[in-house]
């Protein structure tokens, strides 16, 4: 504490002095940080007079040796070239020099390699849409010396129901721990198409068991709508991408699309559930309606308070089946 009081280190717990009107108590927390992830800082303050009030700050983590994707165009047009560069680089701020470096590339489900490129590098491409890089070592040690290495790749979109693309590429090194991104890429569809019901539905393995139950739910709910004044649906299902299983005002063709949900795949807990809805949310018109169901937390990265102030927004109806989170790493699914 920087204005009196005391502090414990090892729970980082303050008892600050008392405070008057407009005066303020600073408290400063020194840390060393050894992992390339976002920080999240959770800061609670309590009194014997006020409310306790909660603040949360994100700190990206810039890492030594660290990959970064990016992508060409962005939205992109459907059945069009999307073109990746998935670069590694070893920071100025380096100790040593990395070596061994592995750099894996899970690109999306349901689109097609068309070419692959790189100067520093050996890659494997038969466990597509999984690619495995063996790279060059970089270094710092001489003004010739590389630093930095990229894989260029160009893949076709095959899949017509795409409507948002995950890449996630992790780099490892001998000397380094693991640093992984996940690069997003939407599928341009046109303001105009507005929709009164989306159903956005995970459909990743660990939803197995509650599958059936789903199936059951969304049909008894789409069971009260009458056929002769159906209004337009989307049926969005997510895994690591988001794509689109019906969109109809025939209820024969929503039911049989919910018929044949099944769960499978998926990397690890969590999910892309919030890029889900920031999908469904711009399609589905003011006062409609959102049933989404899902077994697994957001992303860490996941804009939470972006989804929930668009529902607002358009006043739209969110209906929620949650039935778990990723407390629980028996239930995660298997990465590929």
């Amino acid at each position: 504490s920087l204005d009196g009081g005391s502090c414990e280190s090892e729970t980082i717990t303050c008892s600050l002095p008392d405070i008057t009107p407009s005066a303020l108590a600073n408290v400063k927390v020194v840390i060393s940080n050894r992992f390339p992830k976002t920080l999240v800082n959770t800061v609670t303050v309590s009194t014997q007079e006020y409310p306790t009030d909660l603040k949360k700050t994100w700190t990206r983590v810039i890492p030594y040796l660290s990959v970064s994707v990016t992508d060409q165009p962005d939205p992109i047009e459907m059945l069009n070239v999307l073109h990746y560069s998935v670069a590694v680089e070893l920071s100025h701020n380096a100790p040593t020099d990395a070596t061994g470096i592995t750099l894996v590339s899970q690109l999306p489900i349901g689109v097609e390699l068309k070419s692959l490129n790189s100067d520093y590098g050996i890659c494997d491409t038969s466990a597509f849409p999984q690619i495995s890089c063996e790279m060059n070592d970089l270094s710092l040690a001489s003004a010739d010396s590389v630093s930095q290495a990229s894989v260029e790749m160009d893949v076709e979109l095959k899949d017509a129901g795409l409507l948002l693309l995950t890449h996630q590429a992790k780099v490892t090194a001998s000397e380094y721990p693991a640093h992984s991104v996940r690069e997003r890429t939407t599928v341009f569809v046109p303001e105009d198409i507005q929709v009164d019901l989306a159903l956005v539905i995970d459909v990743t393995g660990s939803m197995q068991e509650e599958m059936n139950g789903v199936i059951k739910a969304l049909t008894a709910f789409t069971d009260e709508i009458d056929a002769s004044t159906a209004p337009l649906m989307a049926l969005l299902t997510f895994g690591d991408e988001v794509k689109v299983a019906a969109f109809t005002q025939d209820m024969a063709v929503l039911r049989g699309a919910i018929a044949d949900l099944t769960a499978s795949g998926g990397g690890l807990c969590p999910e892309a559930s919030m890029e889900a809805l920031l999908v469904a949310i711009p399609h589905t018109k003011a006062g409609g309606d959102i049933l989404f169901s899902t077994d697994a937390s957001p992303y860490d990265d996941a804009d939470v308070e972006k989804v929930m102030t668009l529902l607002r927004g358009k006043g739209i109806r969110f209906n929620a089946m949650i039935t778990g989170d990723c407390s629980m790493p028996e239930s995660w699914n298997n990465l590929p």
